[in-house]
């Protein structure tokens, strides 16, 4: 039942994404020819209006078909003013955008249902050890999940940030650490491990604190936690492409793996899970390449500096290239995740 929920998790984050494009695209006045849930095969459709919406075969997703948006075959609708080429170009950078916006909303929508309902688990930024790891350098020392950390090897750390730097600079080293637990004080030593590169590791985690929301604190939180978590995938991402982590691609057999985990976990962790994804949806859309909404929108920025769209069939060309490279790309880690499954 949890890949079946993850699954249809999944879809549904597209669907709303592609709901963007459609909603931003009626509000300019363009004409939606056909709204797809799923791909393949049409099992059902019915005509409302101008726009055909249809049941697919296949439940991963869906897509929006606005008129104009294509490649160009014609020149019946140059003077068509609800054609997406013949809007303005704001207009049509708002449809694309729409897509990715409407996922980050969802992602805050998630975190503000949990924040006002049973409460959201956000980082503690306390020098406060959370879970420690068996076997670590933390646990081998006595240290355990509530020791707030007072001095570490000499530096009185100020927040978590301060913790992990000060670990970091001792690896293999022994050294002094004064701990407040349950108002009494303890120094013991500590000797953070070596992780390969040069820096220490103590091996716990970050405390959390429990936060709960009325309606007017829950929106804002929720937009702030939901930027945060933006700019904490921003640089995940920065770092997989500079290699400076040890982040890895999922395709869609890892993200249902993952998604199921959270699922299996509870409420809270299935709506957290769902809305990391949708997260990551909104951000990889936004990425600048072909295809993809930020691919989209460059073409758009060229057209407003320049004056004039970009040649079509280039634009076109472009776009399909980027196509099948992200195509490749998605099946490539998406039977990595089917084969060596520690990698999703």
């Amino acid at each position: 039942m949890s890949v079946a929920t993850s699954i249809l998790g999944i879809s549904l984050l597209i669907i709303l994404h592609e709901l963007g494009h459609y909603l931003v695209a009626k509000w300019c006045n363009m004409r939606v020819l056909k709204f797809s849930l799923g791909f393949g095969p049409v099992i059902a459709k019915r005509t409302f209006g101008e726009t055909q919406w249809q049941l697919a075969a296949i439940p991963l997703g869906g897509f929006v078909q606005v008129d104009g948006m294509g490649p160009k075959e014609t020149d019946v609708y140059e003077n068509d003013d609800r054609n997406y080429r013949n809007r303005p170009v704001w207009m049509r950078a708002a449809v694309i955008a729409a897509g990715p916006v409407m996922n980050w909303v969802i992602a805050a929508f998630l975190i503000g249902v949990l924040v006002m309902s049973v409460g959201y688990e956000r980082p503690d930024d306390a020098p406060r050890l959370g879970v420690v790891v068996n076997g670590s350098a933390a646990q081998d020392a006595g240290l355990q999940a509530g020791d707030t950390i007072l001095k570490f090897a000499g530096d009185v750390p100020g927040n978590w940030a301060d913790v992990v730097r000060s670990v970091r600079a001792h690896p293999d080293e022994a050294v002094p650490v004064e701990v407040e637990r349950e108002g009494q004080r303890f120094v013991m030593q500590v000797t953070p491990k070596n992780d390969g590169k040069g820096h220490g590791v103590l091996g716990v985690q970050q405390s959390t604190v429990r936060v709960r929301e009325s309606v007017g604190g829950g929106i804002a939180f929720a937009i702030k936690e939901t930027w945060r978590r933006t700019v904490d995938q921003v640089r995940l991402i920065a770092g997989l492409i500079m290699r400076t982590n040890d982040a890895t691609l999922s395709g869609l057999p890892g993200m249902v793996r993952i998604m199921s985990g959270a699922a299996s976990r509870g409420f809270e962790q299935f709506m957290l899970i769902l809305a990391a994804v949708s997260l990551g949806l909104c951000i990889f859309n936004v990425v600048p390449f072909p295809t993809l909404d930020g691919g989209r929108l460059v073409f758009l920025i060229a057209e407003a500096l320049r004056g004039r769209p970009v040649n079509e069939r280039i634009e076109s060309m472009i776009h399909t290239v980027g196509f099948v490279l992200i195509l490749a790309l998605i099946v490539f880690v998406s039977v990595r995740d089917l084969i060596f499954p520690m990698h999703g």
